[in-house]
């Protein structure tokens, strides 16, 4: 997401947006088991053009599908399976990562605790065979999650932990065609308990944000860390979140082109309620304003929360059957909406598009299937 610029302490001046307007919700398809949960389910390319992934499968052995849409929500694949056919794992949680260029990969675990990965190209075919991030080992590895930049380079991130000990969180990053690049590197500096849920987006040109949730002798808090795009630290690893009552946890990241990131996580808010909050920083790693609370003070329903940025700054946050979107300066545009025109609604996800809009994609309980409804910042 465009060319980053770490020496910049400070956001610039964008356009704001002062309302949202929902589009038309259209069908999906197809019913997840895990669909939305533990990352990142939904993502989109510069041109619009957007992938949506999902674990399923027959007799209990649930395998992952992907299917993709063009900008205008028109199904350009049917669903085909992106690990090996004829597995007989079951694979839990999928991730994806879409590049500008509209490569994408895609990401999952399985009981043995191999994570894998496969990359594709913008038609929705294999640019190799399965990549074994970590193979099958008594160390426990878990929750992988994934980021890829305008030129199809990707990385991933993962928990992994031998058996009887702490977590930590480990990232390998890939080339377009999915051979490793560099040595896999320890992302956590803080080692105190087990670090968990991480959450990795990146710049157009493969700058790094991770984020997770960890021990802070009050609960849990959220943490970062940025890398470049050679997979080294930059600067020291942080604390997200200002308020440390209670248990600040699954937190999404985002970054726009220049780097700039918006974070959220489910947790206490400054009053003790539960909520999803949010903190944005620069590319420089400062904080650019406070902490904010995302849904209103009558909003009582909390959720894993997702995010996406678009390359200008904006975005918009998902949880439970809600979205609200902000400006570049962090700013709503607005209240919180609902998702759902048809019923009831969960587990939405969201990805930016072209022009100033976005596009959430949620869950229908009833039925397990899937529904998506563009939202256009005026």
């Amino acid at each position: 997401m465009g060319t980053p610029c770490l020496s910049i302490e400070r956001l610039e001046p964008r356009a704001l947006w002062s309302t949202v307007v929902p589009g038309p919700e259209f069908a999906v398809g197809g019913a997840g088991d895990f669909w939305g949960a533990y990352g990142r389910t939904l993502a989109s390319d510069a041109s619009g053009n957007f992938v949506v992934v999902r674990a399923d499968g027959p007799h209990g052995n649930d395998e992952v599908h992907a299917r993709l849409f063009d900008a205008a929500g028109a199904a350009k694949t049917d669903w085909f399976q992106v690990d090996a056919p004829g597995s007989n794992w079951t694979n839990y949680t999928p991730n994806v990562a879409m590049g500008g260029n509209g490569n994408f990969v895609v990401t999952w675990w399985q009981p043995d605790y191999a994570v894998l990965a496969r990359a594709f190209n913008p038609a929705g075919q294999p640019l190799g065979p399965v990549i074994t991030v970590v193979p099958p080992a008594r160390a426990v590895n878990m929750h992988a999650t994934v980021a890829m930049d305008d030129a199809g380079d990707f990385a991933i991130v993962w928990v992994g932990s031998k058996r009887g000990q702490d977590a930590d969180l480990f990232a390998q990053r890939y080339s377009p065609a999915g051979a490793p690049v560099g040595k896999q590197v320890q992302v956590n500096t803080t080692v105190r308990g087990s670090q968990q849920v991480p959450s990795v987006d990146m710049d157009a040109d493969g700058d790094m944000l991770v984020v997770w949730s960890s021990p802070d002798g009050s609960g849990s808090g959220i943490y970062g860390q940025r890398l470049s795009k050679a997979g080294v630290n930059v600067g020291a690893e942080f604390r997200v979140n200002t308020t440390t009552g209670g248990d600040q946890s699954w937190p999404a990241a985002a970054v726009d082109a220049a780097g700039n990131a918006a974070v959220v996580w489910y947790g206490p808010d400054a009053g003790g309620a539960l909520a999803v909050s949010g903190q944005r920083f620069t590319a420089a790693g400062a904080p650019a304003g406070g902490e904010f609370r995302v849904g209103d003070a009558a909003d009582t329903w909390a959720d894993y929360p997702a995010l996406d940025m678009a390359r200008d700054g904006s975005f918009l946050v998902a949880w439970g059957n809600s979205v609200r979107a902000y400006d570049a300066s962090g700013q709503s545009a607005g209240a919180a909406l609902h998702t759902g025109t048809g019923g009831p609604a969960s587990s939405a996800q969201v990805a930016a598009l072209p022009s100033g809009t976005f596009l959430s994609v949620r869950f229908d309980p009833p039925t397990g299937i899937l529904f998506g409804q563009e939202f256009i910042l005026a």
